[in-house]
């Protein structure tokens, strides 16, 4: 569930001819001390006979872990690994960008471009630009509604605007997006298992997608996700996105300038940083900054989580939908937990486990109903249902969406944090006995309004 903001200063460099070398292998690891005991465990302790992931970390271009559990199809008992190949969902939007940014810097398109430029017939504020886009600071949701604010005032995450930009990237170039990608990003990095998810093409080594239903695990089948586009339809194996992962340190194709302010925050109209930058989301994660990006889609969860100042990536790939309240099936919290248990005395402590209170029952209980949804995509109301639901279980407020449960730890009378990944719900403070509506803040990101439904 994803933010974010900045103004690049310096452009993609042209593509420079190269020969790609190869990744280390992945069964080596390095001997500097890399806990891998301790992730092994961690995977160990997870549902072995079912959906699975993998997860990989790149230190300073070296590969010094790679793990997996679980199964890449679990009716033949096929097991994770790093070939396997993944829908990455939104980390998708990371590469639109980095396209996008090339074009740019090859004089084909500017980011300063007004967007009715490019669509001359498109009903949105003639104010908004290219880099209003990539930054999801455009205000627009999807093609139908109205802006929801004045373009570069905030910023709120737009999958209908990275639709748009990967139909940009093929105005701009004269090619198709994904072929664009194949020959100027995936080609030249080795990534010779990324590409355009289309429905009817045989990939290699395809995981299957799958999701737990009242704590069942069923299989999504293989569905149909090219109108996701620039924003969604992308798939990569861990194997490549390692290519990936080693060419933000070692700059062998992709500028190092660009890549660098691709993941600094967007500058907002009043002078403030937003919490995504062009392509990444950005911010500072236990004294850690972190350029990162989720994916959910369809069966799959991913996050690429990189840590320039560490020259640090750390990958997980599932094939399981997202649910809140697992590690097992939620990828920005492994990565976290990763982390977490490798460099845990460098880090500095965490501001959602140690801002909890304590709230009375009746101070509980009146927020406890049903909310629905009111500005929320189509893809979201997919994920999780057209609205939430909150109930009181031994002293916690819990919520629930089509996926299951997790309880909510109280940062005050009124807003919550869901423990492990960065979902708050802010309650409105009405004048009766219970709340009205509710925004549902996911990790900085996006801001999504529900009205309780049952007063």
């Amino acid at each position: 569930m994803r933010q974010i903001s900045l103004h690049v200063i310096t452009l993609f460099a042209l593509l420079l001819p190269c020969k790609f070398i190869d990744a280390l292998p992945l069964q080596e690891l390095a001997t500097g001390g890399f806990p891998s005991h301790r992730i092994d465990s961690l995977l160990a302790s997870f549902p072995q006979d079912g959906a699975g992931g993998v997860v990989a970390v790149v230190e300073k271009g070296e590969v010094i872990y790679t793990g997996t559990y679980g199964h890449a199809q679990v009716e033949w008992s096929v097991p994770a690994s790093a070939d396997a190949v993944y829908r990455i969902g939104s980390v998708t939007k990371t590469f639109t960008a980095l396209a996008v940014l090339q074009l740019a810097d090859a004089g084909k398109l500017s980011i300063d471009d007004k967007l009715v430029k490019w669509f001359p017939g498109i009903p949105a504020d003639e104010r908004i630009t290219v880099a209003h886009l990539l930054s999801h600071t455009s205000g627009i949701i999807d093609g139908r509604a109205e802006p929801e604010f004045v373009p570069g005032e905030r910023m709120n995450y737009s999958n209908y605007g990275y639709q748009l930009l990967g139909q940009l990237v093929e105005k701009a170039s004269g090619s198709t997006y994904d072929a664009y990608l194949r020959e100027h990003i995936f080609a030249p990095l080795g990534m010779h298992n990324t590409g355009a998810d289309r429905y009817r093409t045989i990939v290699p080594r395809r995981a299957a997608g799958y999701e737990r239903l009242n704590g069942d695990l069923v299989n999504l089948g293989h569905t149909d996700i090219e109108g996701a586009g620039g924003a969604g339809m992308l798939y990569s194996s861990a194997d490549d996105l390692i290519r990936f992962a080693q060419e933000l340190t070692q700059n062998r194709v992709l500028h190092e300038a660009l890549l660098s302010s691709s993941m600094q925050p967007f500058t907002l109209n009043g002078g403030e940083p937003s919490s995504y930058g062009l392509g990444w989301m950005t911010r500072t994660w236990r004294g850690w900054r972190e350029a990162s990006h989720g994916g959910d889609i369809d069966g799959f969860n991913c996050y690429f989580a990189h840590f320039p100042d560490r020259q640090l990536t750390v990958i997980a790939l599932l094939n399981m939908k997202m649910q809140m309240n697992t590690d097992y099936a939620n990828g920005g919290r492994l990565v976290h937990q990763v982390i977490g248990l490798a460099w845990e005395n460098e880090l500095e402590p965490d501001p959602m486990a140690v801002a909890a209170v304590t709230l009375s029952e009746e101070k509980l209980q009146r927020l406890a109903g049903t909310y629905a949804f009111e500005n929320a995509p189509g893809e979201m109301i997919g994920a999780m249902g057209p609205s939430i639901s909150f109930y009181v279980e031994n002293g916690k407020l819990m919520v629930r969406d089509k996926t299951g449960a997790a309880p909510m730890d109280a940062v005050s009378e009124w807003e919550f944090v869901l423990p492990g990944i960065d979902i708050r719900v802010k309650f409105h403070q009405d004048d009766g006995p219970h709340p009205k509506g509710l925004n549902l803040v996911l990790l900085k990101v996006r801001d999504i309004y529900a009205s309780r439904v049952d007063l």
